[in-house]
């Protein structure tokens, strides 16, 4: 099993996206979801978007894993 953590879209390349996971930024080349932008938050699994979170949704997220 694994986990997907949230990351914040910081770029958007014409074939690519640059995502954000605390320091270290990761190059993402495909998406499912459409109309993204930058500063949104997303999930990433196997070098695809999957999933838009609202930053409240983030945020909670990262409260559960602090505990």
């Amino acid at each position: 099993m694994c986990i997907s953590i949230p990351g914040q879209i910081k770029e958007i390349n014409r074939k690519s996206f640059v995502v954000q996971y605390n320091q270290q930024e990761v190059k993402v080349p495909n998406s499912i979801i459409n109309n993204l932008e930058e500063g949104d938050w997303v999930i990433v699994q196997n070098q695809t978007i999957t999933q838009k979170l609202t930053a409240k949704q983030a945020k909670e997220f990262f409260k559960l894993i602090k505990k």
